[in-house]
């Protein structure tokens, strides 16, 4: 009961004297840290979107016009051309006046001029990347015009470090070309291809497409840039991808190597354990926006696939797939494939991140759990998303929408990623000319035995007996 009593962070008792309160300290203080690492992802994301949003401005510059309006108000100039004297005047009127309404007034005014003020900076640093002659000058001899331009954009975005999606909002759209210009791009790639029968042929049926439907489609074309940052996007996410029926094993995911030269361990629960770690911490920096975006040479580039990193499924259909990004806590897990049989670990206990080692050892309890009895279809479930996705989705609708195999499947596609352990011990190097070894290694990261790989998981990790490693990804995203 001793430990009991101590446990609780408020004690009250009612006495002769009145209500006697008493609280433990250290108990409020670990409730409060429970409550902030609750909602400390929350807030960090809400301060991104903030900061992202009026980026390159800054709220710094918010306090800078804020006192400026405030000292030119108290100095007898109005900013506002007689409209806060009138709004207080009609106050007075209806009955509120005081300095609180004064103030208002001029908070809202800063506000106002503010959220100008950062629209025109994003509008100008638009303006200013929609340059492009440094893409065509010799490398590292810029031009006059090139330089003039880079310390422009300096000057535009200031100091302040931008978040990973800050630049997103001043990106210049894609641009639509010309048809003339597309159809005379067509023609020159294949005149290799035709004879001069052919090519004449080709040729009547580009005008003819050109001088018709041609005009109608580049005129949609136009219309929808306006209201998309990229009006390709999206259809070739659909069309290329998701409405493509055929194998996505070897038809779409690509693999990555290991570091060839160097590898801080040979052992696969430690490699397995870390790797954990690292992508967990990289999942909260892109959901947070605490990662660095994108540019190149001084450049901003396009952050927009970060998003869809981890957490990401793609999810069969009859007609066309689909892909389902679930953020935040819904992914804050890994599974784990190891001799045919399936594990799910939390990489969070009590909303904190487990460390390398924690992670090391439940990785080594998986190993050594690996004699267990499987269960029927366990094994080769995943050669499900090897096959062609009509059949795939069939499959998927008939067995896996109800009962624990619903739950099951929920497990695998919230997952934030997938660790696969694999009995091989690969070499990277190619020796004496031969590099058989090699070419084992990068067929075991592309389709393995085609039932030891989830192809639909956005990101899959490949641990080796020896401690190589290498990812299989989904393409789409």
């Amino acid at each position: 009961m001793a430990e009991a009593h101590q446990a609780v962070a408020f004690q009250f008792a009612i006495t002769d004297e009145g209500i006697s309160l008493h609280f433990d300290r250290e108990a409020v203080k670990s409730a409060l840290r429970s409550y902030f690492r609750g909602h400390g992802k929350k807030i960090l994301r809400l301060r991104a979107a903030i900061y992202s949003g009026v980026f390159p401005a800054s709220p710094v510059s918010l306090v800078v016009i804020l006192a400026l309006v405030t000292g030119l108000w108290l100095a007898g100039y109005d900013l506002s051309l007689g409209v806060f004297p009138a709004l207080l005047s009609l106050a007075r009127w209806i009955g509120y006046s005081g300095t609180y309404l004064t103030i208002i007034f001029l908070l809202s005014y800063s506000i106002f001029l503010w959220t100008l003020f950062s629209y025109l900076q994003q509008f100008t640093l638009k303006l200013l990347l929609m340059y492009k002659g440094f893409m065509f000058e010799p490398r590292g001899k810029p031009s006059l015009v090139t330089q003039l331009w880079f310390k422009s954009v300096q000057i535009v975005t200031g100091r302040q470090r931008p978040q990973l999606y800050s630049y997103q909002r001043s990106l210049p759209r894609l641009p639509v070309p010309r048809l003339k210009d597309t159809c005379r791009r067509y023609l020159q790639s294949a005149r290799a291809l035709l004879n001069d029968d052919e090519y004449r042929e080709m040729e009547g049926l580009v005008k003819d497409f050109q001088e018709g439907p041609g005009k109608k489609m580049n005129a949609y074309l136009y219309l929808k840039s306006w209201w998309a940052n990229n009006y390709v996007t999206d259809w070739w996410e659909q069309y290329v991808y998701l409405h493509g029926r055929s194998s996505i094993m070897i038809n779409s995911n690509y693999y990555a190597c290991d570091n060839s030269g160097f590898s801080l361990t040979s052992l696969p629960a430690a490699r397995a354990g870390l790797i954990c770690h690292i992508q967990a911490r990289l999942k909260d920096k892109i959901e947070t926006e605490r990662l660095a975006p994108l540019v190149s040479n001084g450049i901003p580039l396009c952050s927009a696939q970060f998003e869809r990193t981890f957490g990401t499924t793609r999810i069969p259909g009859i007609e066309a797939d689909k892909l389902v990004h679930r953020p935040g806590a819904a992914s804050n897990h890994v599974v784990v494939y190891k001799s045919g049989r399936w594990y799910c670990i939390s990489l969070y206990h009590k909303k904190k991140l487990l460390t390398p080692v924690d992670l090391e050892w439940t990785m080594e309890q998986i190993m050594e759990d690996s004699d267990a009895e499987l269960r029927p279809g366990e094994e080769h479930l995943a050669a499900l998303t090897a096959a062609d996705r009509k059949s795939w989705a069939e499959m998927r609708e008939k067995y896996f929408m109800t009962g624990v195999n619903r739950t099951s499947m929920e497990i695998l596609e919230k997952a934030a990623f997938m660790i696969m352990f694999d009995d091989l011990e690969p070499s990277l190097y190619v020796e004496n000319g031969d590099n058989t070894a090699l070419t084992q290694y990068c067929k075991s990261l592309f389709h393995g035995n085609g039932y030891t790989r989830w192809f639909d998981k956005s990101v899959s990790v490949i641990i080796y007996k020896n401690g190589k490693l290498g990812i299989n990804a989904e393409h789409c995203w």
